[in-house]
């Protein structure tokens, strides 16, 4: 091949040609997740659009716990809520939830706070589903008073119930809950506190639950 650039600028150009940087993605669900069965609706793996708290310049952001927050569903579609002990008025209902651990992953605090939380064994579910994203939600103002943390940011995991009835809450090792009952999730949206509802409606909508 006749190549009549000099020699020392062919060198120069071999130099400078670098191979273009790979582009860092998001996270997959974990590839043993099963798919949800055929007659139970799909779910969106696409990741939701940022809140307004995961868009805030560094220096304005609240601390924020590290979390994770559980969706267990039945046959019918319907989802695990517990009533919150120790709570009054109609909106103490919510999803389990619980705090990650030190180094903890978050799919292994999912399984600890099922069983805490609910008395469900790891056996008795499924996981569907591992958001991808991180939603958080910022507690009021009146609420932080002596806290360490302004809210929580949270992993959100899909579970199918594979057993009939509710979770014996006896088994329960935390007293989070007094009463446990399956229900929609627009009435649990209804009956949950104010300031968990937006995180509630978005996994709602990433679920298609």
């Amino acid at each position: 091949m006749n190549n009549s650039r000099p020699a020392h600028a062919r060198a120069r150009h071999r130099r400078n040609r670098r191979p273009a940087p790979t582009q860092r993605v998001g996270t997959p669900p974990p590839a043993a997740t099963p798919l949800p069965p055929a007659n139970r609706p799909a779910v969106n793996a696409r990741p939701l659009p940022a809140l307004a708290a995961e868009t805030r310049p560094l220096a304005d952001a609240p601390k924020l716990r590290r979390n994770v927050g559980l969706v267990v569903r039945n046959a019918q579609g319907k989802v695990l809520a517990g009533l919150r002990a120790h709570a009054s008025g109609d909106k103490a209902w919510q999803l389990p939830q619980g705090g990650i651990e030190g180094r903890e992953r978050p799919a292994t605090a999912a399984y600890r706070e099922l069983r805490e939380e609910t008395g469900i064994d790891p056996r008795a579910v499924r996981l569907v589903y591992e958001h991808e994203a991180w939603l958080d939600y910022i507690l009021p103002a009146e609420m932080t008073v002596g806290r360490r943390f302004a809210g929580q940011t949270q992993k959100w995991f899909l579970f199918d119930y594979l057993e009939a009835g509710l979770p014996n809450l006896a088994k329960a090792t935390d007293n989070e809950f007094e009463k446990l009952a399956w229900v929609e999730f627009d009435w649990l949206i209804a009956h949950v506190i104010d300031f968990r509802k937006p995180v509630y409606k978005a996994v709602k909508k990433a679920l298609r639950l």
